[in-house]
């Protein structure tokens, strides 16, 4: 049963429901200050938004951001005292959403700085709902990790590792058979994000993400056994 707050504006009673509980510029979990309220047009209804202005209370924050609530006159299906009649309103998004930075073990952000860079403007894609840039950001994203990481175990090869198709430098390159499965299915992934048809329908950006943090996953044990490796060489 959804909890309401109610607003006055200009004479007429509205109701909304749930505050936002993160900030989406820090995204600290907050209590954020209510300072002003609107109506807007949506769907062809002057009164169809309502837009709530917050502010994080955060000290090393406080920026300000708008709720964006849409009218649903039907969440008092359920009669629900003192929102019963009146024109309500449900969350609909949280706008400005400044993107989370990736936090990748810092053997893969010291060693593969593109693919950490390239990653994070495709979650900022992501994160402004461009979900049509996102994909194929993640998929460059995955090419400069593989490729990178195949000239750091093949350095006199780079200029062939280069050139190469990406497919065709995971069969030839990778020789870890952890990484070459999931690296493998995370290009299959990617390409559907860039290409005219799909070939995995089932399949989607969350799952392309699965799949390059697992290749991250692997390429990350990879260098810490090579490293303890040489560190400790055996008797």
């Amino acid at each position: 049963m959804p909890e309401f707050s109610f607003i006055d504006i200009k004479g007429s009673r509205y109701a909304r429901d749930r505050t936002p509980d993160e900030c989406p510029i820090c995204h600290f979990s907050v209590l954020p200050n209510e300072l002003a309220w609107a109506l807007a047009t949506f769907n062809s209804d002057p009164e169809g938004m309502l837009e709530v202005i917050f502010q994080c209370p955060r000290h090393e924050c406080q920026h300000l951001f708008i709720a964006r609530y849409w009218r649903d006159d039907g969440l008092s299906a359920i009669v629900i005292t003192g929102a019963y009649g009146l024109r309500q309103f449900r969350l609909l998004e949280v706008v400005p959403a400044t993107p989370v930075r990736p936090n990748f073990p810092s053997e893969i952000a010291k060693g593969f700085p593109a693919f950490v860079e390239v990653y994070s403007q495709a979650m900022g894609a992501e994160a402004y709902k461009l979900d049509q840039v996102a994909g194929p950001g993640y998929r460059r994203a995955l090419e400069f990790l593989i490729k990178d990481y195949c000239i750091s175990q093949h350095p006199s090869d780079e200029q062939t590792i280069r050139l190469l198709l990406l497919s065709a430098c995971i069969q030839k390159y990778v020789e870890n058979p952890d990484v070459k499965i999931a690296a493998e299915r995370a290009v299959w992934l990617g390409n559907d994000e860039t290409h005219y048809e799909r070939r995995w329908d089932s399949m989607n950006i969350e799952n392309l993400k699965e799949l390059i943090q697992l290749t991250v996953n692997w390429i990350h044990s990879s260098i810490l056994t090579k490293k303890y490796q040489e560190d400790m060489p055996g008797s």
